[in-house]
């Protein structure tokens, strides 16, 4: 399975040292170039090849051994480490072969939100989770709930035009020969508490708005 195939990758960059700086970056350079490359030949090929969804969770996966949350992310005595996935579901069953991985020493959950209304009328819904990743079409419906979270410790996640603008902290964008990159915003990961290491800043475009 493509999934088995990512996790062992990950195990993979387990043996690089803590100290050895350049090295863990030029990994994680290495494992995002090979999840972005979508290469379509034939339908046999197209369907063993990894979904658009699939490389994202893979790399929002990656994601948080570079990434901090502060302890009162977690609600209190929770054991979980908590990804939501608000609207449409997307990522259904692709992020659940990870529930075995520890984050932070604390178990993976997935949680996902359909009642958008719910949580647009009230942003407290949510409760403690530490990645939030949306699939909202409408863009204001967007802009107003990020509003809301501005300042909450939670990994907010993109894949949409101006999501970054908008105040999401990691937004996912197409490049050129149908590879994946992403956008920080730097301004809104201060405001949430949340500690991004300077080597996965390397990696993505830096959005600051004005």
């Amino acid at each position: 399975m493509i999934i088995n195939r990512l996790k062992k990758i990950f195990k993979q960059g387990q043996i690089i040292k803590q100290g050895q700086k350049i090295l863990i970056l030029y990994a994680l350079y290495a494992v995002f170039n090979l999840f972005s490359q979508i290469v379509t030949v034939t339908p046999q090929a197209e369907a063993q090849e990894p979904s658009r969804q699939e490389i994202q969770a893979a790399m929002i996966i990656k994601f948080t051994d570079f990434i901090e949350w502060p302890q009162e992310s977690f609600a209190e005595n929770s054991e979980d480490f908590t990804i939501a996935v608000i609207g449409e579901n997307k990522y259904e069953g692709i992020f659940e072969p990870f529930t075995k991985r520890l984050f932070q020493d604390k178990k993976l959950k997935i949680v996902y939100y359909k009642d958008i209304e719910n949580i647009y009328k009230d942003v407290e819904n949510i409760g403690k989770v530490q990645i939030l990743i949306f699939n909202i079409s409408k863009k204001k419906k967007v802009k107003t709930l990020l509003d809301k979270l501005k300042g909450k410790p939670i990994l907010t996640v993109g894949d949409s035009p101006e999501f970054a603008e908008h105040g999401g902290i990691i937004n996912f964008v197409k490049k050129a020969n149908n590879k994946i990159g992403f956008e920080i915003n730097i301004e809104s990961k201060d405001f949430s508490g949340i500690k991004i290491s300077s080597h996965l800043l390397k990696l993505g475009k830096i959005i600051t708005p004005e």
